[in-house]
């Protein structure tokens, strides 16, 4: 008790945490072999439904609907084992809405792994592919991003959301983390409770400090040229960030 209390404190009193941490997370090493990797990006999707990351994201593409909309593209760029893709899909259906969702990744074995869990969802596909080097013939109405952006530094999470909505014809949606020190906090409790994983036990906390604020993703999305930004704050600590291009 006393070292967790010991944690807290010290979580709560961190020195960095007015600026973007750049502290590795082992998930960014893509050397890791398949089974780790596998046994990591599923325990982020625990993660991730605890915490409103799905609803999140379906939130972003709800907000660039037109009426009467019955097809529909979406690009979701680091997909990993493609759980939020096959939602889009699910989504989609249960509104009469054709939708054609394609997710793409640098780790080639999550595309198999995504390849395989999905393989039965039919307007579903995936490849691995580098969203920097799609060109202007890979475009889609939507392109989406989840926990991808704080993996960025040194102006490339600018370049991320130039060339998401460089490939968009409708609008860009990106979900990522909120940097916050009960966030933090939360992430060293929760975690540990949600997977025994190593991996996502490690980079929990640190993606924390990597998030962003505000007025951070506002100056990112400002540099990249996107006019029109939304950035909503979604409980209990997600940014909301859509952007429409057409």
């Amino acid at each position: 008790m006393s070292r967790w209390i010991s944690n807290a404190f010290e979580s709560l009193m961190w020195p960095e945490f007015p600026e973007r941490s750049h502290r590795a997370e082992l998930i960014d090493d893509l050397d890791h072999d398949p089974e780790t990797l596998r046994v990591t990006i599923e325990a982020v999707e625990r993660v991730n439904r605890c915490c409103g990351g799905i609803q999140t994201s379906l939130r972003g593409l709800e907000s660039l609907m037109s009426p009467g909309t019955r097809q529909l593209s979406i690009l979701d760029v680091g997909t990993g084992n493609g759980a939020l893709p096959a939602e889009f899909v699910q989504w989609g259906r249960a509104r009469d809405i054709d939708v054609e969702a394609h997710g793409i990744d640098l780790i080639g074995s999550s595309i198999d792994e995504a390849t395989r869990r999905h393989r039965d969802v039919e307007g579903l596909t995936f490849a691995r592919r580098d969203l920097f080097k799609l060109d202007g013939e890979d475009r889609y109405d939507i392109v989406h991003a989840s926990l991808l952006l704080h993996h960025f530094f040194e102006g490339d999470e600018v370049d991320c959301l130039r060339q998401m909505a460089r490939l968009s014809r409708v609008g860009i949606v990106v979900n990522d983390l909120h940097r916050h020190p009960l966030h933090y906090l939360g992430a060293q409790c929760l975690i540990p409770m949600v997977t025994r994983d190593r991996l996502a036990r490690h980079d929990g906390p640190i993606s924390v400090s990597r998030g962003f604020t505000r007025p951070e993703l506002r100056e990112r999305a400002r540099r990249a040229g996107l006019d029109h930004v939304s950035i909503a704050w979604r409980p209990p600590f997600r940014w909301l960030l859509v952007a429409p291009t057409g």
